[in-house]
């Protein structure tokens, strides 16, 4: 895997939300399947678009049977192609919103990148490439934490002795409980990373400088004692 170095936040966060994705739900394979449907069959209706125009413009006057036949098949593939890009884009919508749940988790991985990459205006020293972000930091927060909510949606709707409005209540505390755990632990593993052999109060001081940048939508209480807590602010 090629890694770009130079990759905005906004793409980054992306990253970040599409590999979350695929450790929290079943989906993301779903979704990206569909973006690719949505560019192959625009392609594809495009194409055969110009295909009928050629035809129209360009078609024998002697061999008319021909052209139509040619105009015909085209069109029919302009239809077919119209139909899988209009179910691809019906998939993509409600796939979005459901991704978008996971989100604050790419947020802060981008702050804290950020951060500790920041951290080279401290001390040369302080190199700290993404690749070893994304293997080692990244995907270590979610392998201690719980089950993923999807399994724990699971277990609540099980539960006949609940109301469907509890269900969905239960559902949306869940999810939130996992945000701020896998958050929690991201953030803990990226302090604890720092913190091997380097200055504890030159990293909050970089976070710091980052978070604010967020319009405070992620709300970071002070480190005592080594100890890190994380509130999420809707």
């Amino acid at each position: 895997m090629v890694i770009d170095f130079s990759m905005t936040p906004e793409a980054l966060e992306e990253m970040f939300l599409s590999r979350t994705i695929e450790k929290e739900t079943d989906y993301e394979e779903q979704y990206e399947r569909s973006l690719a449907a949505v560019r192959s069959n625009k392609q594809n209706y495009s194409t055969f678009n110009k295909h009928v125009m050629t035809e129209l413009t360009r078609a024998n006057v002697w061999n008319k049977n021909a052209a139509l036949d040619n105009i015909k098949k085209n069109l029919e593939k302009c239809k077919e192609a119209k139909d899988k890009l209009l179910e691809a884009e019906s998939i993509v919508a409600t796939l979005a919103p459901m991704r978008d749940l996971y989100r604050p988790i790419a947020k802060r991985a981008v702050i804290l990148y950020q951060a500790r990459k920041d951290m080279t205006k401290v001390n040369h020293m302080y190199q700290f490439s993404l690749e070893r972000f994304i293997d080692k930091v990244f995907p270590n927060s979610f392998d201690p934490s719980q089950n993923s909510i999807q399994n724990m949606s699971m277990q609540s709707a099980q539960s006949i002795d609940k109301e469907t409005e509890q269900i969905e209540q239960d559902q949306d505390y869940e999810l939130n409980q996992r945000l701020i755990s896998v958050v929690d632990s991201l953030t803990v593993n990226c302090y604890k990373h720092i913190c091997l052999g380097k200055s504890i109060r030159r990293f909050q001081s970089a976070q710091s400088s980052d978070i604010d940048t967020e319009q405070n939508k992620i709300l970071f209480v002070k480190t005592i004692k080594g100890l890190i807590k994380i509130s999420i602010i809707n």
